[in-house]
């Protein structure tokens, strides 16, 4: 029986082709950004969006947009960038609010 769990190449999310072995049967800490760094890209992104779109009249964000893959409306796009967002604020808090002293 193997000894470790091994990633190999990960791409996903923010992860750029990382490597890793990770002992089997014991607790491992994994880190990275700070919490408060984090938050602050959230932030940007979200001063980001709204400079783009708040422009727009009522009638412009219902307007369907095509795309390489689907059509969407600006109110689409809003909605599951604010969904994406709460999403990572929750789970921000839940480690925050988790993690020992």
């Amino acid at each position: 029986m193997r000894t470790t769990v091994a990633v190999q190449g990960a791409r996903v999310h923010n992860l750029k082709n990382i490597s890793v072995e990770i002992p089997r049967n014991s607790l491992t800490v994994v880190t990275g950004l700070p919490l408060k760094a984090h938050l602050d890209r959230l932030t940007g992104i979200r001063e980001w969006v709204l400079r783009q779109l708040g422009g727009l009249t009522a009638a412009d964000l219902g307007q369907t947009r095509a795309m390489a893959s689907y059509d969407v409306s600006p109110v689409w796009a809003i909605h599951h960038v604010l969904q994406h967002e709460a999403e990572h604020r929750a789970h921000i808090a839940w480690i925050r609010d988790t993690k020992p002293d």
